[in-house]
């Protein structure tokens, strides 16, 4: 009897689905179902990166500031201000992770941003070698400057970084030396850049480094804003948009799953786990690895909902990924739904400092493994969405 069956599309919300059709034979389509939809989400992608980044660059020109009066007349009260702008500015900018890995702006010249496996002896004293790095070697580098950091930047390997969040972090913070029970960050003192007399070259110096890091930093953010700005002509958002939505929804799908699965939870979880390496911490000066993390994953929230937050608590919200599941698969739609809820929720659990909880006192803490396993079951059911919509996206990428 099973032989004389139709067979067919059984789905309804399919676009060829066949209502004679008695036997499921795989052959649903659901591209044309859902074309209009997620062209209209990558718009709204395409505004959250730009508020995203626009965000960045304020908090970004706030820290400029603060910076500049810092060194203008340096105190510890000043550097804390630093430090505090420093760690705002971040806050936007680990939610726009999730605008990585498809090969857009951010994969391009501006990955300098986010390097964060640096050797800071290449830039400043450390541990042991109190006349180590760029700011001690006149001899190499006569003069610190924006185009002569940028010119050194892995010149000589790949954790040689003398640019981005991470070298400012070292800057403000110092050498992270204490153990990690103490619960402290660096302790970089407000001397380091009071330079009183012409002879104090290494306090000159490093106040340079830090005045055109922090430009350099400026800089490269504004040109993001620029490439994801609506009133811009001919740039990246032009081209984004431009693209049919099979491959600009395929893109944000990856830059979801590879940052959940392969840069959180594998490159920052997993192997910072396994080895217990607290040289894996990514904001390893100023312990603000967790909260990194957690900005991180409402970064997949936000693409997920379409909604973003901003610094100033407006809210932009509007077509989303979540609709575009909904449509194919409500009950898909449903665990992914539950998927980043969970990975948010768990990422809050890790409390901080990050480097604590890798002490063999917390070994056996679930916080960052529980965290690592809801970012990779969220790839998982990402990846069986994008499958539902034709794609083959592979998560295993592995960047560092």
């Amino acid at each position: 009897m099973s032989a004389c069956r139709k067979k067919g599309c059984t789905d309804p919300i399919a676009s060829n689905y066949s209502e004679s059709a008695q036997i499921d034979d795989a052959s649903c389509e659901y591209l044309d179902v859902t074309s209009q939809l997620r062209a209209e989400v990558m718009t709204q992608y395409a505004d959250i990166v730009y508020f995203t980044y626009e965000d960045c660059y304020l908090e970004a020109l706030v820290m400029q500031e603060k910076v500049s009066s810092f060194l203008e007349s340096p105190s510890q009260e000043g550097l804390e201000e630093c430090r505090e702008a420093w760690m705002l500015t971040r806050r936007p900018f680990e939610q726009a992770e999730v605008f990585r890995f498809y090969e857009g702006p951010i994969d391009g010249g501006y990955s300098r941003l986010s390097e964060w496996m640096i050797d800071p002896s290449y830039i400043d004293y450390v541990s042991g070698d109190p006349f180590s790095g760029i700011i001690w070697d006149s001899e190499n580098f006569k003069t610190i400057d924006e185009e002569e950091l940028i010119d050194a930047n892995q010149s000589e390997g790949e954790t040689k970084v003398t640019i981005g969040f991470h070298v400012i972090e070292f800057l403000l913070w110092g050498e992270d030396t204490a153990s990690p029970s103490q619960l402290t960050p660096g302790m970089r003192g407000f001397n380091d850049f009071a330079a009183n007399d012409s002879a104090a070259t290494d306090k000159i110096r490093r106040s340079q480094y830090l005045e055109a890091a922090t430009s350099i930093l400026v800089a490269d953010l504004a040109s993001l804003v620029k490439d994801w700005s609506s009133s811009e002509s001919g740039n990246y958002r032009q081209s984004f948009l431009g693209m049919n939505s099979t491959k600009g929804f395929r893109m944000i799908l990856t830059g979801m799953i590879r940052s959940a699965e392969t840069e959180l939870a594998h490159n920052r979880l997993r192997v910072s786990l396994d080895s217990l390496d607290t040289e894996r911490e990514v904001s390893k000066f100023s312990d603000n690895t967790s909260t990194d993390v957690l900005m991180t994953t409402i970064g997949l929230r936000n693409v997920f909902e379409g909604k973003y937050a901003r610094v100033d608590s407006s809210i932009i919200s509007g077509a989303s990924v979540l609709d575009v599941a909904s449509l194919i698969d409500d009950t898909l739609s449903n665990e992914i739904h539950d998927a980043v809820n969970a990975s948010v929720k768990a990422s809050a659990l890790i409390l901080s400092p990050f480097d604590y909880r890798l002490s063999e006192e917390f070994a056996a803490e679930s916080s960052i493994s529980n965290t690592a396993s809801e970012l990779e079951n969220l790839s998982k059911l990402l990846i069986e969405l994008g499958r539902k919509l034709g794609y083959e996206i592979d998560p295993t990428i592995r960047t560092r």
